[in-house]
């Protein structure tokens, strides 16, 4: 009897072996994340497919008529040159994507010039216009109202009228404002504030051609871009010519400037800037040569401001201004060629 109570005792006292060999755990390793790899740019889709579209609206705006598609073709060029910006900034740019819209815009860029041309020409034949100032006329405001020898641009800021003698030379040239509402006359509005600090140097680089580095080592095709104080204004040729065309200025807001040549000739007749507040800055040439010579501004406030060309040579050697304020503007050309590299100012 006691030798079944030890075996009794000896069972539930002591530890049973396993039915198989005891293996401990295995130690836990440490958990490491996985190293990132190089991510793709998380708008490179959305780029790749603001490219198609471009290319789309390209497509569509080549079955149009001349007049509007040089518009459109026009505006697929602003498009192109916003994404080339958008690529520029980001060192991972697929390099593939930056080619072909390159090669679009040189394609879009051609056949607005080509259909702008054409349109003109076509233009000139039905208002019977065949000298050069009539022309110019033409190439910066586009179809006008016909009475008689006259042309009439109607605007909501005021009409601008060109009258022709028979021979096709300018007779007069007025610009009139809207007609009043109220039968009593009313108070004159206090005449625009000249822009100051920031904005008036942003709204001179505006209206100074090649103010800035080169976009693509072409400052008279593709434009420029200018630093300023209060950021970057970036202008880009109309039609790829803006000695001819003019250009169009973005301000770091995102407002435009939008500057015209007069009769077609920048360098020669000088041009128009016309700012985001609906003032305008006006340049004419000395002795007819803005590149000898150098310019004359006129800012929205009737102030103006003199430009003059170093040795002689503004897009070689740079130039000068005298900013109604007081203050001087210095340019330099990039490399001694403006066209080319563009300028630095300070």
């Amino acid at each position: 009897m006691r030798g079944w109570i030890a075996v009794f005792v000896t069972a539930c006292v002591l530890p049973q072996p396993y039915p198989y060999p005891y293996q401990p755990a295995p130690p836990q390793q440490p958990m490491v994340a996985p190293r990132p790899g190089p991510a793709p740019a998380p708008s490179a889709p959305r780029r790749a497919e603001r490219y198609d579209e471009l290319q789309s609206q390209l497509i569509a705006a080549e079955q149009l008529g001349d007049e509007d598609a040089a518009h459109g073709e026009r505006e697929v060029v602003h498009g192109i040159d916003d994404l080339l910006r958008e690529l520029a900034r980001d060192p991972r740019a697929d390099s593939a994507l930056v080619a072909n819209a390159r090669a679009l815009r040189v394609r879009a860029a051609g056949e607005a010039a080509a259909a702008f041309d054409r349109f003109i020409e076509t233009l000139a034949t039905e208002v019977h216009a065949h000298t050069g100032p009539q022309l110019a006329v033409l190439r910066q405001h586009g179809r006008p109202e016909v009475a008689k020898q006259c042309w009439i641009y109607r605007r909501d800021a005021g009409d601008e009228t060109y009258c022709w003698t028979k021979a096709g030379k300018l007779a007069s040239h007025k610009v009139t404002g809207p007609e009043p509402v109220a039968e009593a006359p009313e108070p004159a509005p206090a005449a625009p504030a000249a822009p100051r600090g920031k904005h008036a140097i942003a709204y001179y680089a505006a209206a100074t051609f090649a103010s800035g580095s080169c976009s693509f080592g072409n400052c008279l095709k593709d434009g420029w871009t200018t630093r300023t104080a209060g950021g970057d204004v970036e202008s880009r040729c109309d039609f790829g010519d803006c000695a001819k065309d003019g250009w169009t200025s973005r301000h770091p807001d995102g407002t435009e400037s939008r500057t015209s040549c007069s009769f077609g000739d920048c360098f020669k007749d000088g041009w128009t800037t016309t700012h985001p507040d609906g003032t305008s800055s006006s340049t004419s040439c000395s002795f007819g040569d803005c590149m000898k010579d150098g310019w004359t501004t006129t800012m929205p406030d009737g102030s103006s401001s003199t430009t003059s060309c170093s040795f002689g040579d503004c897009l070689k050697d740079g130039w000068t201004t005298q900013l109604p304020s007081g203050q001087s503007v210095s340019c330099s050309c990039n490399f001694g060629d403006c066209l080319q590299n563009g300028a630095s100012c300070n």
